[in-house]
């Protein structure tokens, strides 16, 4: 089974790092318990699009004879569900939690890195869920304990056997591809089978979104780049989640040599920064603290003389991303979509 993994598991590992580092969890270990918690929301200037009411998923799963056993293709291949699901398990909680709290589909524990939730999905009702607190890979018998009938992730080409093999050992895995809402739409739509209308909705809400993007200015060259107050920064690069989903708003990431086959993003030197060269640079960061432009770390790259000679810096086309408005960029999905858009938006009005 080939894996063709659209992810951005160079961030879901950098995740797990900074919150480390910064003292915002304690490190996991191999023990994974779920627990129950509320986790408070971002903060973001776009509007958050509302979920549609949850339905049990075994009624919906129910509804036509004969639906199980059914098997679906998704990123890591086929597989079959051999009946109707009811517990269901987000366990990356990045657009696999988005897509089925927007498809209003009933989720039974969220998995989490001690990561703050977005807006949009603490209002779809995240932050009530029951709470997997995730090791890095998990183990077999700790996703055994969260007795799942089905489960779905969302992550990176790097990271995708050392996580999905485990899980997928105890019950259906399905892995949803990054920047593509269809696809991601279609897997759970199919896995669970859910209402044809029920679909056709999320997907024209989606639509209509990206219809409404009205930038102020077209670049000719864009790129983006993740900065976790370090020595480094991280490139995206075309085909990564950020890349498609800036093509839906037609607009294209410019390439750039380095990184691994495959690889979503790759780390630059603050000595190479010379390289980022193009008519807009979007910036995104872990927190609103780092972001802050008066006393966040990015000022510490703001004040590098490298970063002040680029002429993206000194024309004045750097776009500092909130925290909310970067993950909706490199997680898009249903439920964020429209916070993507009106990003986009501010970051072009200069």
């Amino acid at each position: 089974m080939s894996v063709s993994l659209a992810r951005w598991s160079v961030v879901l590992v950098a995740l797990v790092l900074v919150a480390a580092a910064c003292g915002d969890s304690d490190s996991p270990d191999d023990t994974q318990t779920a627990t129950s918690e509320a986790e408070d929301s971002g903060s973001s200037s776009a509007p958050a699009t509302t979920a549609a009411e949850p339905v049990a998923t075994t009624e919906a799963a129910t509804e036509a004879d004969g639906a199980y056993p059914r098997t679906v293709s998704h990123v890591q291949g086929e597989t079959e569900i051999p009946e109707p699901p009811s517990r269901i398990v987000a366990a990356t909680s990045f657009a696999e939690l988005d897509t089925l709290l927007g498809l209003g589909v009933e989720v039974a524990v969220r998995g989490s890195y001690g990561e703050e939730l977005a807006r949009s999905k603490v209002d779809a009702g995240a932050g009530e869920l029951e709470v997997w607190e995730i090791s890095w890979p998990p183990s077999v018998e700790a996703v055994a304990e969260l007795e799942p009938d089905i489960v779905f992730v969302s992550f990176g080409d790097g990271n995708a056997a050392e996580f999905y093999d485990p899980v997928a050992a105890v019950a259906p895995t399905f892995v949803l591809p990054a920047g593509d809402l269809e696809e991601q739409v279609r897997i759970v739509a199919e896995a669970l089978n859910l209402p044809q209308e029920r679909v056709d909705g999320a997907l024209a809400d989606v639509n209509a979104s990206l219809d409404s993007f009205a930038p102020a200015r077209t670049p000719e060259s864009v790129m983006m780049i993740d900065y976790y107050c370090g020595e480094s920064v991280w490139f995206w690069v075309p085909e990564s989640g950020p890349g498609r989903t800036l093509n839906r708003l037609g607009l294209s990431l410019t390439e750039l040599e380095g990184g691994e086959p495959g690889a979503e993003a790759f780390e630059i030197s603050l000595e190479n920064l010379d390289l980022l060269d193009a008519d807009l640079l979007l910036m995104s960061t872990y927190s609103e603290a780092e972001a802050n432009l008066e006393e966040g770390c990015v000022v510490d790259l703001y004040e590098n003389p490298a970063f002040q000679a680029l002429p993206v810096f000194q024309e004045g086309n750097v776009a500092v991303l909130t925290p909310e408005e970067g993950r909706s960029l490199d997680t898009s999905s249903i439920l964020n979509v429209e916070t993507f858009v009106r990003g986009m938006e501010r970051a072009l009005a200069g």
